[in-house]
């Protein structure tokens, strides 16, 4: 960009003033005061003026015009670039907007192309459904009448099948009548051949069947005691005995599985009651046979924990 003439006039001023000052600094001025000496004319007293601070106050004059003019070249630079910007600005805002026009416009024809497509595909899809319409409909009528024929002769068919089956019914409710009377009469023969052989088996087996059940319990039992002695053993494995002399006696119920359905009572020292069911607790699942007979002796099951019988 090129320079401001005024910009150019102010460095030129700055530059001479800068160059006057230097002279002077350089070489000087003697500004003492001079004393004439006896017999050499007549006495005049001059007193030669300080003039730096004059010089110096017209440095300072210089400088600021010279900023002034330098901040006045600043702010016209800035107004142009400023004005460059805003030109730029709104070229590129003539640009943009005939750009969206162009683009608005090509959208209209788009849509108008879309538009055009889309009524020919409703009109294609129109005759192509109103065909298919056409086709279903015969299809429908030719479907119909077969049907109708069909259910005629599945009529015929039905009342002959029923006909027939009248028949076979009426036939077979004489047989049956036939036969039933037949089955009654074996039947009270064999009745009364069975009744005359229960009682006698029942007279038989009655006391065989009390022999066997007295046999059962028995084996029961022992199955259940052997089970007492394991859980026994399991329980005072698991106890943690008090330090001192006592007894408890503690009943429990056993169900499937080994599991402790309830502690019913515990009579004896208080510490070896807690102790016991504790150590019952830790025991569980506690072993149980699979016999429901045997099982069914542990339901009301005594476990006793008395150190002087170990």
């Amino acid at each position: 960009m090129p320079r401001d003439p005024d910009f150019k006039l102010a460095l030129l001023v700055a530059l001479v003033g800068h160059i006057v000052v230097i002279g002077l600094l350089v070489f000087g001025y003697n500004f003492r005061e001079i004393t004439p000496t006896a017999g050499e004319g007549p006495v005049i007293n001059a007193k030669i003026i300080d003039t730096r601070p004059l010089i110096e106050k017209k440095k300072q004059q210089k400088i600021a015009e010279q900023k002034r003019l330098e901040e006045q070249a600043r702010k016209k630079r800035e107004e142009e670039q400023r004005k460059i910007r805003e030109a730029e600005a709104e070229k590129q805002r003539i640009a943009e907007a005939e750009r969206k026009q162009r683009e608005q416009e090509q959208e209209r024809q788009r849509q108008a192309e879309a538009e055009k497509k889309r009524i020919a595909e409703a009109e294609r899809k129109q005759k192509e459904d109103e065909a298919r319409k056409a086709a279903e409909a015969e299809k429908k009528r030719v479907a119909e009448e077969e049907r109708k024929k069909q259910e005629a002769e599945e009529q015929r068919k039905r009342e002959e099948a029923e006909r027939k089956k009248r028949e076979e019914e009426e036939r077979k409710r004489k047989e049956e009548e036939a036969r039933k009377k037949k089955e009654a009469e074996e039947k009270a023969r064999r009745e009364q051949e069975e009744a005359e052989r229960k009682r006698l088996e029942e007279e038989l087996f009655g006391e065989i069947d009390e022999a066997a059940e007295d046999l059962e319990l028995a084996r029961a039992k022992g199955v259940a005691n052997e089970f007492a002695a394991q859980i026994q053993r399991k329980v005072r494995g698991n106890w943690i005995q008090p330090t001192h002399t006592g007894r408890a006696e503690i009943r429990i119920q056993v169900g499937p599985g080994g599991v402790v359905l309830a502690i019913l009572d515990c009579q004896g020292d208080n510490a070896y009651c807690s102790t016991g069911i504790a150590a019952i607790k830790r025991s569980e699942p506690l072993p149980v046979p699979d016999d429901p007979k045997a099982l069914e002796q542990l339901k009301n099951l005594r476990i006793i924990l008395d150190p002087t019988q170990q």
